[in-house]
C-alpha cells in the first residue's frame, strides 16, 4: 500500500541518520576524536557500523580516571549532556565483567551538534595515560572548562531529558560560537 511504502521510507531514512550519528561518534568530527580513538575510553559492544539493519546509536564507555557517577555529574554540569551511568537493565555490564557503564544514547532528533558535543567534552575529560598514573583522582583531570568560565551547561537552566542525550542544538551552536 502507499502507507506502508512512506512508512518503510521513513524509517529507512531515520535508519540512515542514525547510522551517520554512529560513525561520527565512533570516527569522530575532524575536530574531536571519536569514542573509537579517545585515549582512556574504553568502548563496550559493536565498534563499527555494519551496512543495513545494525548498530543503533547507542554507546557504553567507561573513562579511565573517573567513577561512572561522578562522570555523568561532569557530563550534565558542564556540557548539559544527560549521560546514564548505571547497570540500566542491560546485559552489556554483565557481559564484560564491570558493575555499571556510562551510556549515550542517540535517536532521530538529535544533532551532529550533539554528538559533536559529546565528544568535545570527553576529549576534554581526558588525560594523556603514563606510566607512572592508573588511577587520576577527579580532581586533577582537566575537562578544559575551568571553573570561573562560562560553559554551555551554564548558558541556560536544565531541562527535563526527553532522551539519554539531552542537548539543545542552541547550546551546542552558543558554545560553537565562543
Amino acid at each position: 500500500s502507499p502507507r506502508l511504502a512512506r512508512v518503510r521510507k521513513a524509517m529507512e531514512a531515520v535508519e540512515a541518520y542514525e547510522a551517520g550519528i554512529s560513525r561520527l561518534l565512533l570516527e569522530g568530527d575532524g575536530k574531536w576524536l571519536g569514542l573509537l580513538d579517545i585515549p582512556g575510553l574504553t568502548l563496550y559492544g559493536p565498534k563499527e557500523v555494519p551496512k543495513g539493519i545494525g548498530r543503533d546509536p547507542t554507546f557504553s564507555f567507561k573513562l579511565a580516571g573517573y567513577e561512572d557517577q561522578p562522570l555523568s555529574r561532569i557530563l550534565y554540569e558542564r556540557y548539559g549532556l544527560a549521560v546514564g551511568a548505571e547497570d540500566y537493565f542491560s546485559c552489556v555490564p554483565a557481559i564484560y565483567g564491570i558493575e555499571t557503564a556510562m551510556r549515550a544514547t542517540f535517536v532521530h532528533y538529535n544533532t551532529k551538534a550533539d554528538a559533536s558535543t559529546l565528544l568535545r567534552a570527553l576529549n576534554r575529560s581526558t588525560v594523556p595515560r603514563t606510566d607512572s598514573c592508573n588511577n587520576w583522582p577527579i580532581s586533577s583531570i582537566s575537562s578544559g572548562v575551568s571553573a570561573g568560565s562560562s560553559s554551555v551547561g551554564a548558558l541556560r537552566p536544565r531541562r527535563k531529558a526527553s532522551s539519554n542525550i539531552a542537548l539543545s542544538s542552541e547550546l551546542a551552536a552558543a558554545d560553537a560560537g565562543r
